[in-house]
């Protein structure tokens, strides 16, 4: 249980990193940051880290994910059932 909420904090961490990261990379493409401040620097930079961290660890293209992985069809129960 306390893997599993460890993992959770982690994940809710990465996604508030990431929209703040996103917001101030966003602004600085649209050229609202004139001149963006070392702090905005780092979040523009920390961007493609924490899309990296995310594809790693939390989506389901990480190594060893079976998500997606086909199981045994399960039969109903009944005359030709097990």
């Amino acid at each position: 249980m306390a893997r599993f909420a460890v993992r959770f904090a982690l994940g809710v961490g990465l996604f508030v990193a990431f929209v703040q990261a996103g917001t101030v990379a966003l602004a600085w493409w649209r050229g609202e940051l004139p001149q963006p401040a070392l702090g905005d620097w780092l979040w523009i930079a920390s961007l493609p880290v924490l899309v990296a961290a995310y594809l790693r660890w939390f989506s389901v293209f990480r190594p060893g994910c079976d998500a997606c992985a086909a199981g045994e069809p399960e039969r109903p129960p009944g005359p030709r059932g097990p």
